[in-house]
């Protein structure tokens, strides 16, 4: 039988936290309130890796689709590989705890520091992630799809217009 730690180690860090906490002054001799930030550390710590997992990702695919001649593009195989064991377990509480939205944003970023816009610059991309987490966690999400799918749903991606606009 699988615990909650095997399950869900944010979660259970936390748990585990808040108990050593309790504790708390109950023995002078052991420091609770420190072994409760280092569980918390802990539930942090696996939180950032798969944001930085999701991150790469995202900027690999912004790239791609962006300038497939980009540096990162070249990288894709190795990074995208070594991040996917990352990506095989998320518990729903990490899951809850994950912002696509700003990954994106923060991807973006990344993304622009490494291609070339050349002289068209960077189609228009929407601010929010247009791809879904559980997309993401796919085992068939491979690189090349995520590109696809970025092509697929962003050159269809248009504003919404609004019912008060004069044509």
């Amino acid at each position: 039988m699988r615990s909650l730690h095997d399950t869900d180690l944010v979660l259970w860090s936390e748990q585990q936290a808040a108990m050593f906490r309790q504790l708390d002054g109950t023995d002078a001799d052991v420091d609770w309130e420190r072994i409760a930030q280092h569980l918390e550390a802990t539930a942090r710590g696996a939180i950032l890796h798969v944001e930085e997992t999701l991150r790469s990702t995202l900027a690999q695919a912004i790239a791609g689709y962006c300038d497939p001649g980009s540096l990162l593009r070249r990288q894709r195989n190795e990074r995208v590989l070594a991040g996917s064991a990352a990506l095989d377990e998320i518990s729903p509480t990490l899951r809850d705890r994950l912002d696509l939205d700003r990954l994106w944003g923060e991807a973006f970023d990344l993304a622009m520091q490494e291609i070339d816009a050349g002289p068209l610059g960077v189609p228009p991309l929407p601010r929010t992630c247009p791809l879904a987490l559980d997309e993401l966690l796919a085992d068939e999400f491979t690189y090349d799809r995520a590109v696809e799918r970025l092509y697929i749903l962003l050159t269809s991606w248009r504003p919404k217009e609004r019912p008060d606009a004069k044509i």
